[in-house]
C-alpha cells in the first residue's frame, strides 16, 4: 500500500506542523501519487509558494538531474528552494538541440519566465550549438520581448573522475561555439543576455582535486551543490529586478515544419490512470498528490498528457521524438504539503 518516507520527527516533544517537499523522479514518469498519514493526523496543501513568473531552465542530462543520489539534490531542485521564483526544469538529456519545435512550445507557456537559462553541457552537439543558439534566442525574443533576461551557461570545468580520470571531452569546442553565438547576439543589439563561464560554476570547490563528477561529466551531489551556489548568486539579482509577472507578446506564429526524424513518430502507449488504484488501509488516510501543491509544471495540468509531465500534449509531433519521450519524465516537479504527523506514507 505504500512506503514510509522521511525525515519524520520522532522525538517525544514534537508538536506543531512540518512542511514537506517530495521531489518526483528525474528519469521516470509518475502517473499516480498519493500521500498518506495516520487517522487523526492533519495533511494540508502548502499555500506558501510564490506563484510568480518562473525561471525556466533548458539543458541536457545534468540539468535534468543526472546522476544525483536523490531528486532533491539536483541543482535545479536546490535552486527552487533558495530563489524567490518557481523553477521549471526542462533538462532533456542529450536531446536538447535548441531546435525550432522546442522554441515554439517553450514560448507557448502561459506565464512568461522571469529568466530563461540555457545550459550548454558536454553531451550537446557542437554543430547544433553553433547553428541553433542564435535563431533559438531570436525566436524567444520575438515571442517574449527584448527585456527578458537570458543566461547562456558554459559546460563545467574538467574535474578529476574516479572512473575515467581527467578528460576534456569537447568542452573547448562547445565553449567556442556558445561564446560565438553570444558575441553574435550582443553585436546584434541584444542587451539582456548574460554569459556564465564554466570555471564560475565550481569556483567554491575546496581544491582542484575535489571529486565533483563520477566520469568527468555528470556532477555528483557535491558538484550539483556547487553549481546551485554559483547560479544562485548570478540569478538572484536578475529575478529580484524582474517583474512579478511578464505579459506575453501576442504572436500567431504557426508550429515549425516537422524535422525528418519526427515524421514517422509512433505514439507512446501509456496505461490508463484508471488502472492505478490506491488501497486505503484501516489506519492510513490517503490524499491524491494532485489535490495538494504540485510545483515545477510549466503548463496547466489540463494541457498535459499525464498529470506530472513537462510538455503539453500538443507538442507531441512538433518537438523531436526523444524530447517528447523525455518530457514524460517528471524531473523538477515536487509536491509540497504540511502535516503534524510524525509518519508520512507515499503510494
Amino acid at each position: 500500500t505504500g512506503w514510509p518516507v522521511g525525515p519524520a520527527p520522532s522525538i517525544p516533544s514534537f508538536a506543531g506542523t512540518t512542511n514537506f517537499r517530495l521531489h518526483f523522479p528525474n528519469y521516470n514518469g509518475v502517473l499516480s501519487l498519493s500521500i498518506g498519514v495516520p487517522v487523526g493526523a492533519s495533511l494540508y496543501s502548502d499555500l506558501s509558494w510564490n506563484e510568480s513568473s518562473p525561471i525556466v531552465w533548458l539543458g541536457t542530462s545534468i540539468t535534468q538531474g543526472g546522476v544525483v543520489s536523490r531528486p532533491g539534490q539536483a541543482y535545479v531542485s536546490r535552486l527552487s528552494q533558495s530563489l524567490p521564483r518557481p523553477v521549471n526544469n526542462l533538462g532533456l538529456c542529450g536531446s536538447c538541440r535548441l531546435e525550432p519545435g522546442l522554441a515554439y512550445w517553450l514560448t507557448k507557456m502561459p506565464r512568461v519566465p522571469s529568466v530563461l537559462v540555457i545550459s550548454c553541457t558536454e553531451n550537446m552537439s557542437v554543430d547544433q550549438v553553433a547553428t541553433n543558439t542564435v535563431p533559438f534566442v531570436q525566436a524567444v525574443r520575438a515571442a517574449w520581448g527584448k527585456s527578458l533576461p537570458i543566461v547562456l551557461v558554459e559546460p563545467i570545468d574538467d574535474t578529476p573522475s574516479w572512473l575515467h580520470g581527467n578528460s576534456t571531452y569537447q568542452r573547448p569546442q562547445l565553449r567556442e561555439a556558445l561564446n560565438g553565438a553570444y558575441q553574435t547576439l550582443i553585436s546584434g543589439g541584444d542587451t539582456a543576455l548574460s554569459y556564465v563561464t564554466g570555471s564560475t560554476l565550481t569556483a567554491s570547490a575546496d581544491d582542484v582535486f575535489e571529486e565533483l563528477t563520477y566520469e568527468g561529466v555528470h556532477p555528483l551531489d557535491r558538484g550539483h551543490a556547487l553549481i546551485a551556489t554559483a547560479m544562485n548568486s548570478i540569478l538572484l539579482p536578475l529575478v529580484s529586478s524582474a517583474p512579478r509577472d511578464r505579459l506575453a507578446i501576442d504572436t500567431s506564429a504557426s508550429p515549425p515544419t516537422l524535422l525528418n526524424d519526427q515524421k514517422n513518430f509512433t505514439p507512446i502507449s501509456l496505461p490508463s490512470l484508471s488502472s492505478f488504484t490506491t488501497t486505503v488501509t484501516d489506519n492510513i488516510v490517503w490524499t491524491d498528490a494532485s489535490d495538494l501543491s504540485v510545483h515545477g509544471r510549466a503548463y496547466p495540468v489540463d494541457q498535459l498528457p499525464q498529470p506530472f509531465a513537462r510538455l503539453p500534449s500538443k507538442a507531441h509531433g512538433v518537438v523531436t521524438d526523444s524530447v517528447w519521450s523525455l518530457s514524460l519524465n517528471s524531473a523538477g516537479l515536487f509536491v509540497s504539503f504540511e502535516s503534524d504527523s510524525s509518519e508520512i506514507w507515499v503510494n
